[in-house]
């Protein structure tokens, strides 16, 4: 019977006679009684034990305690402990049987005997919760233990993995396979970085005939490994991988082995270094030729080996003198860097009498599929040659490009020289070190994680050891903002050292320890307080280092990182970390010290195991531990699990506040900087490159390149990363940043199964992404730049052939009626393909696509891409008249999308139809002359005023008849009617309007909007309804503007709509009714900025702000006052009306509103009469005079009343029945006692009554809608 069991795996647990026993459970003495266990197989010596578990007691102290553990030990398991112990005065052991259970004992016996059932061996497994004693940490005092428990974890480990090899091997594909890989998946999770786990897993899913998704498992496994520690999986289970792929597809020639690398031309930025050893002409006397050769070889050698060294492609030429390729065959992001680390080292090292000159430049080449022959076109290579002729022997001469790049990680000089030279290496430095040693980039956007920062730097100033990790994928200022924090605290902190975790030292013991401690004692030894601290580091190690030799040889290495020579393991390693941390604990006695060790997913075993003895030693004591690591980084060795911090992307005005800080002078024009933010999508890494790189190029006058060259390597090594899903890759990026998978194998001529593999491990790897739209074939490249980059990289005629093949699968598609591809993005395709042609019907039917549609800024831009390659065609011969009908067509359409977007008579819509005018014939297409007749008369009223719109609507309608075309006859009626009222002439406005709509069908729509970007039929009708209350036909007016807007809603095109929407706004205006007003602007907005149309977007919130007003919002004026400027710019037939809107806005007799009203009624007055807008003229007169009656100064009182009378006068000539009764109103409240005001009145009631004869049912104007509207 069992009456003792110890849970060791996960959280430690004791149960005795079948109840817990807390006092075992978690506990010093429960970790005691696991020890003796997992010792059973030996007596412990009571000194081991004592040492074990109280390392920093004294020893007579340390066996004291281990007597009272064993009392309490012996106490708890009570009568079971003489079976259990068994104890003298100098051992311990622990004894097992059959009333003992130990967790991780009957793992090891279940693994020796391999007789045991599939189903038991998988329940074993299933008993693994967690490492063993994985919750050590939580007790106090056994730092001790640590080498002791990462040998039981691994012997644990190792047992569990022996278990699940037998399983493996034994389940096959029986039902016994599914609960295996289940325990497979769980156990993964628990160790994602554990290769041999991963090929269990792999092996049990091919055993259940689940090979794709083996697969997915090693795609997923390398692009983790990737990531992580930026290494491959090994030898075995690439071949494991590489035999599933042949058993899924046995014969297809691209399932090569996974470690093939295949050579191909690429556009890709590629560092050159040229090493010319050949000596300058000697002279008699000089070193004899013999002793010169040998240098020349001995050099070549050295050079050679070191440029091997960093990954440099090697290519000897004839005579003395090696190219050395970095970037090249695979990409690196810090290939320039690679190349510049590698020149150094071999000038260093070299021989004597060899005196190389060595250059090097960097540029963007197509590399070539020949490895003797890197740089095909050589032009880089030619000019890293001509670098290198005029170096002088001995030295390196580097590009500007480089020099401007790495001014941060190396010190050059200009000064006289003919290229700039490198003359010293200051240590490694990466991106970031190298900008703080130049100027940081501005910290913006980060305000609120920053002050989480400066909080644990306080708790931390408390005395309680903090630590924080900041999380982010690359790029997005995770070191910047740590960097911050160290420049919040400047003046505060004892000590300030940042550890930088470096991927190619992430095996080198403590490297960033000692590039701190290097930076803190300073790079002169001279330096008084420099040689203070190294005196210090010698005496703390001192007392932990007994040989004195070896404490100069460790204080040495630890401050000098070209030191290479390595300490011992072991306990010297051990001493050394205590030291570490006495001298820590030395300076936090003194004040707060803050540790921040940056991009801790690359950090090395010792600078962990530090870190984690600073947690646990020093918890007491001020210090904060900053660690900066990408999403993945796992912090579950540290003593504490620390606080997280997370970082997205910053938003677009953070964007843009960085990029206005980097661009102090204001270089970049601001859609530059609008394009560089949309480019970066918040990435601050990105935000800055593209920013800096913009001003360099402006600042030297050269167009923009299409990545600046830091990006350039960063992306290409992504880009390398992929493998060999590169190449499907290239091809994604021809379709565009969003690519169907389906059309995608079409395309490489890949059956769907391989294309869908390989995109699981792009999309692994964080290249790219399954849409949002969650359409399982729809895919996205995560970022712009990375979809520029691997575009970028095709060469020309690759791109070209890519874009033809898909051009063809599209227009097969759009043939057979299947798909939806958009006109536009079939234009992009033929475009680069080589067929203009082509691509400009396309572009011009993507925009007559759009203006049906009511999308005028794309229309816009369609018909804008069309024109662009028209003008690069030119007019060839035979094939002018194309060109010309084609240029003419693109002119009309971009002339009436700019209508609605700019304004009828803004400088661009002005200019477009004066182009189009020019080239149109009405012989060849009247329809087309027409149009070019139709957007010039828009303009003429802002520009040449009404008599010039009378001109050309008549000669519109003579076209219009003469083509016996019923549509162009309905447009040209409008336009009749149009410019009859504004010239006041009702009646005949009217008619011609009543003929437009006679004309007009009911599926007239499409057509009218097509050519027009607006319906007539509409539009019509609500300038008709304005006429009608002109005419004094107020009700009618209501009906006809609500009945057009009805049939805008139906039809649903915007631009139309907000149109009808903006004009039953003008009506409220002028019936007085401005709540109705209100309502129609808000619906005129609301569309206006849901379809980015700016036009109606002026005009609603001018409509919205007079209503505003009137309802008692003062706050509206300032807002009606700069729409009044605004449309003054881009509409100058229009201001008149707007300026009538801010007249009758602005309150009536207030003293400080009196003059701003007097003024701009003569404004309103003078644009009336420059444009011919007499409608409008008894409207301005009436406000004018009532202005000037209502007015501080009596004089002005005659002048307002011959206002009044000329209103009157003018009314009563154009038929403005309903105004002139609200003239005749406005004389009776000014008029004195007497005749006239009775002869008035008389005049008021024969005018009312009129006036209700015209509008039936109508009520007199002294209960209108306005009444109705106020109450």
């Amino acid at each position: 019977m069992v009456r003792l069991q110890l849970h060791t795996l996960g959280r430690t647990e004791a149960w005795l006679d079948g109840a817990e026993a807390s006092a075992l459970s978690s506990t010093k003495v429960g970790v005691l009684l696991s020890f003796l266990a997992m010792e059973h197989q030996r007596s412990v010596p009571r000194p081991e034990l004592a040492r074990q578990f109280w390392p920093d007691q004294a020893p007579e102290v340390a066996r004291g305690n281990l007597r009272q553990a064993l009392f309490q030990l012996r106490r708890q398991l009570g009568d079971l402990a003489g079976q259990v112990l068994k104890l003298d005065a100098r051992y311990v052991r622990f004894i097992p049987g059959p009333a003992v259970q130990v967790d991780a004992l009957q793992l090891e016996a279940l693994a020796a005997s391999r007789r045991e059932p599939v189903p038991t061996l998988i329940d074993a497994v299933r008993g693994f919760r967690g490492h063993f004693l994985a919750d050590l940490s939580s007790v106090q005092d056994t730092g001790g233990l640590e080498d002791w428990l990462i040998q039981s974890r691994q012997r644990v480990w190792r047992t569990v993995l022996s278990l699940l090899e037998q399983c493996v091997a034994r389940a096959g594909a029986s039902s016994e396979a599914v609960d295996l890989i289940h325990e497979l998946q769980r156990l993964v999770a628990l160790e994602p970085l554990d290769e041999q786990l991963q090929g269990l897993l792999m092996r049990a899913l091919a055993g259940t005939s689940q090979p794709t998704r083996a697969l997915d498992c090693y795609l997923e496994f390398e692009a983790h490994l990737r990531r992580e520690l930026d290494t491959r999986p090994g030898p075995s289970l690439r071949r494991l991988y590489t035999d599933l792929r042949s058993r899924l597809a046995p014969g297809a020639g691209a399932h090569a082995a996974v470690e093939d690398v295949s050579l191909r031309p690429e556009r890709r930025r590629v560092a050159v270094v040229v090493c010319d050893f050949r000596p300058p002409a000697r002279d008699p006397g000089q070193t004899d030729v013999e002793t010169l050769t040998a240098a020349v070889q001995q050099g070549t050698a050295r050079v050679e080996a070191t440029l091997f060294n960093h990954r440099g492609h090697i290519v000897r030429l004839p005579w003395a003198c090696l190219l050395g390729y970095f970037g090249y065959p695979s990409g690196r992001e810090e290939a320039t860097l690679d190349a510049l680390d590698a020149v150094w080292e071999a000038l260093r090292g070299m021989p004597d009498g060899a005196r190389p000159r060595i250059a090097v430049d960097s540029d963007v080449i197509i590399t070539g599929s020949d490895p003797e022959v890197p740089d095909p076109a050589g032009l880089l290579t030619d000019r890293a040659l001509r670098l290198a002729a005029v170096t002088a022997p001995g030295t390196v001469s580097v590009s500007s490009g480089i020099h401007e790049r790495f001014r941060g990680h190396f010190r050059f000089v200009t000064e006289g020289l003919p290229a700039p030279r490198l003359v010293h290496h200051p240590g490694h430095a990466d991106r970031v070190e190298a900008q703080a040693a130049r100027a940081l980039a501005p910290l913006v956007g980060r305000e609120q994680p920053l002050s989480r920062l400066e909080a644990a730097w306080q708790r931390a100033c408390s005395g309680q050891c903090t630590s924080l990790v900041i999380r982010s994928e690359a790029g997005l200022g995770k070191s910047r903002l740590a960097r911050g924090l160290i420049e919040a605290v400047d003046g505060q902190a004892q000590l300030v050292l940042m550890l930088p975790c470096r991927q190619r030292f992430e095996r080198q013991l403590l490297m960033p320890v000692r590039q701190a401690f290097a930076r803190w004692v300073g790079p002169e030894p001279a330096w008084r307080r420099g040689r203070a601290r190294r005196r210090l580091i010698r005496w703390q190690l001192q007392r932990h280092l007994q040989s004195p030799a070896l404490v100069r040889r460790v204080a040495r290495w630890l401050v000098d990182t070209d030191d290479r020579s390595l300490i011992h393991q072991g306990g010297d390693r051990d001493r050394l970390l205590d030291a570490l941390v006495q001298l820590l604990a030395e300076r936090a006695r003194s004040g707060p010290v803050l540790l921040v060790c940056d991009d801790a997913h690359w950090i090395d075993s010792g600078t962990a195991e530090l870190l984690r003895r600073v947690q646990r030693r020093l918890a007491r004591q001020p210090v904060l531990i900053i660690f900066t690591g990408r999403m993945s980084f796992r912090s579950e060795w540290l003593h504490t699990a620390p606080a997280e911090l997370r970082l997205s992307g910053l938003s677009d005005g953070a964007g843009m506040a960085l990029i206005n800080a980097l661009d102090r002078e204001q270089l970049l024009p601001e859609p530059t900087r609008e394009a560089i933010c949309r480019r970066a999508e918040g990435v601050p890494l990105f935000l800055e490159e593209l920013t800096l790189h913009a001003i360099q190029r402006r600042r030297a006058g050269e167009p923009e390149a299409a990545l600046p060259p830091a990006l350039s390597d960063l992306l290409v090594a992504r880009l390398e990363g992929l493998g060999g899903g590169r190449e499907l890759a290239h091809a994604a990026a021809v379709i565009g940043r969003d690519f169907d998978i389906r059309l995608l194998a079409r395309l490489t001529g890949q059956n769907l199964d391989q294309v869908q593999t390989v995109i699981k491990q792009l999309v692994a790897l964080g290249f790219v992404e399954r849409d949002a739209a969650l359409v399982a074939s729809r895919y996205r490249f995560r970022h712009a730049l990375y979809h520029q980059a691997a575009y970028e990289a095709l060469p020309a005629t690759e791109r070209r052939a890519l874009h033809g093949r898909l051009a063809q699968l599209l227009e097969e598609d759009a043939e057979l009626g299947v798909g939806n591809t958009e006109p536009e993005i079939l234009a992009e395709h033929l475009r680069e393909a080589g067929r203009p042609d082509d691509a400009v019907e396309q572009w011009l039917l993507a925009g007559d696509q759009a203006i049906a549609q009511g999308m005028l800024p794309e229309a816009e831009q369609h018909y804008a891409d069309a024109q662009a390659l028209l003008d690069r065609v030119g007019e060839a011969d035979g094939r002018l008249p194309w060109v010309r009908q084609k240029n003419l067509r693109a002119l009309v359409g971009l002339g009436v999308a700019r209508l609605g977007l700019a304004g009828y008579g803004a400088e661009p819509v002005v200019r477009t139809f004066e182009r189009a005018f020019e080239m149109a014939d009405e012989r060849a297409d009247r329809v087309l002359y027409f149009q070019a007749l139709w957007g010039l008369w828009h303009g003429s009223g802002s520009r040449e005023g009404t008599g010039e719109a009378h001109r050309l609507a008549l000669e519109m309608d003579r076209l219009a008849e003469r083509s016996g075309d019923r549509l162009l006859r309905v447009a040209a009626q409008y336009a009749q009617g149009n410019a009859h009222f504004w010239t006041a002439r009702y009646s005949q406005a009217l008619t011609h309007q009543q003929r437009a709509l006679a004309l007009a069908r009911k599926g007239d729509h499409a057509t009218l909007i097509a050519r027009h970007g607006e319906s007539p039929v509409l539009t019509v009708r609500a300038v008709r309804a304005w006429t009608l209350h002109m005419s004094g036909r107020r009700d009618a007016a209501w009906a006809e503007i609500d009945a057009a807007r009805a049939e805008a809603a139906a039809l649903q095109h915007r631009p139309t709509q907000a149109f009808v929407e903006a004009f039953r706004g003008g009506l409220g205006f002028f019936d007085d009714a401005p709540r109705a007003a209100l309502e129609s602007a808000e619906h005129t907005m609301a569309l206006a900025v849901e379809h980015r149309l700016p036009l109606w977007q002026v005009a609603g919130t001018a409509v919205r702000a007079w209503a505003q007003a009137r309802l008692g919002e003062s706050s509206a004026l300032e807002v009606l006052r700069e729409q009044v400027q605004v449309i003054s710019e881009s509409m100058g037939g229009v201001s008149t009306l707007f300026r009538l809107f801010l007249i009758d806005a602005l309150p009536e007799g207030d003293p400080s509103g009196h003059r701003e009203r007097l003024t701009t009624a003569n404004r309103a007055l003078a644009d009336a009469a420059r444009t011919g807008d007499d409608c409008y003229l008894p409207m301005i007169q009436r406000l004018r005079g009532r202005t000037l009656l209502t007015g501080p100064a009596p004089r002005e009182a005659e002048a307002g009343w011959r206002d009044l009378s000329e209103a009157r006068a003018l009314a009563a000539r154009q038929g403005a029945l309903g105004l002139e009764v609200r003239v005749l109103r406005d004389m009776l409240e000014f008029a004195g006692p007497g005749e006239g005001r009775s002869a008035l009145a008389e005049d008021l009631v024969r005018l009312e009554q009129r006036l209700a004869g015209i509008d039936a049912g109508a009520r007199p104007v002294s209960q209108t809608k306005k009444e109705a509207d106020r109450g």
